[in-house]
């Protein structure tokens, strides 16, 4: 296990002083302390912080009637956003 000081860190990582201190507070990354209390950090848990899975973009579709007397032509556009964009999440509403 290597240890940096938080400069190298900060530069390591491109996080904030703040963003290093709170990780190392909840367990997110691992750290030591000093006799004189500075924080040292552990590399590997550093780089495992740019290994974690970002959350996958959701697409969302839209699809909109003026009245409830079209509601045929509904079916048809959740079908067409359906063609176009098969994991998209499909939201419809009806006018007044």
């Amino acid at each position: 296990m290597t240890l940096v000081p938080r400069p190298k860190a900060v530069e390591l990582t491109g996080l904030s002083q703040t963003t290093l201190r709170k990780y190392a507070e909840n367990g997110t990354i691992k750290c030591e302390r000093t006799p004189s209390g500075y924080r040292l950090f552990d590399t590997v848990s550093l780089a495992t912080l740019g290994k974690r899975q970002a959350p996958k973009p959701v697409t969302i579709c839209y699809c909109l009637l003026s009245s409830s007397k079209q509601f045929d032509d509904l079916a048809r556009q959740v079908a067409y956003m359906h063609s176009l964009f098969p994991e998209a999440e499909i939201i419809f509403d009806i006018g007044c």
